[in-house]
């Protein structure tokens, strides 16, 4: 057993399978923002109230300098991260299938640590200059230095800054077991509640709990003239809610199948 080159974790390789994983997910992300930052460095963006858009709407954004330097960055970081492991290319798509050689990387004193945060860099920067931003849940904290640990929904593990990499959907697990532990049969006031279901992974305003408050479905007390509510209650509502959406985006895909 020797320690992995990203995260020092114990394994039979030079890189261990979670590091790799966490690699594939970057290049994966890399292909569609090389596609986005076309778009925006020629001038086929265009600005709209909301922000930057490929659409037709909007006004045209024009040549823009950043996007061209990121695109340049990432093919940088992907063709360094490829000479590592004896693939010559500065395309994610070619590199992505040869991802698993990392685990005997080619060239021995290459530093495979700093390769994987410039290209985690690159991906960030070219993230922020276009529209494909992914949403950024709460999964969790660190273990080791507390900090929250945020990534899009479809992450699988998640590097801290403190460089702990985290197994996302544990982290999840636990969250929610502490959330539970604490807050079971305690009364919140309304922004303490909202709090309280953003970290159990639910993402409701306050306005909707003080409805469900108004009609019966979460009990409610008035503590020194403000409104407090069961916590365990405004749980169920927030899961049957979700539950009733996604019935709703499965019956809307077979519609669209069927048609």
């Amino acid at each position: 057993m020797r320690p992995c080159q990203i995260c020092d974790a114990p394994t039979m390789a030079r890189t261990c399978p979670t590091c790799i994983s966490v690699v594939e997910q970057l290049l994966t992300s890399a292909t569609t923002l090389l596609h986005e930052l076309t778009f925006e460095a020629t001038g086929q963006a265009t600005k709209t109230p909301g922000g930057w858009s490929t659409g037709s709407e909007g006004t045209p954004a024009g040549i823009r300098i950043a996007p061209l330097q990121a695109s340049h960055d990432l093919t940088q970081a992907v063709k360094a991260l490829g000479e590592n492991i004896g693939v010559r290319t500065r395309k994610p798509t070619v590199l992505l299938p040869q991802a698993y050689r990392l685990a005997h990387p080619a060239e021995n004193k290459a530093n495979l640590l700093y390769l994987y945060s410039d290209l985690g860099i690159a991906v960030r920067t070219a993230e922020r200059l276009v529209d494909t931003q992914p949403e950024l849940i709460l999964w969790g904290w660190c273990p080791e230095c507390g900090e929250p640990a945020k990534a899009p929904p479809d992450r699988t593990h998640h590097k801290c800054a403190c460089g702990q990499l985290h197994d996302l959907q544990a982290l999840k697990e636990q969250r929610r077991d502490m959330v539970y532990d604490k807050l079971d049969g305690s009364y919140f006031n309304l922004a303490t509640t909202v709090k309280a279901l953003e970290a159990w992974g639910f993402k409701e305003t306050p306005v909707q709990v003080s409805m469900w408050g108004e009609r019966g479905k979460v009990p409610r007390e008035k503590v020194n003239g403000h409104w407090v509510y069961l916590f365990d209650e405004a749980l169920d509502q927030a899961e049957l809610k979700a539950i009733k959406k996604r019935r709703l985006e499965n019956k809307r895909v077979a519609l669209d199948q069927a048609a």
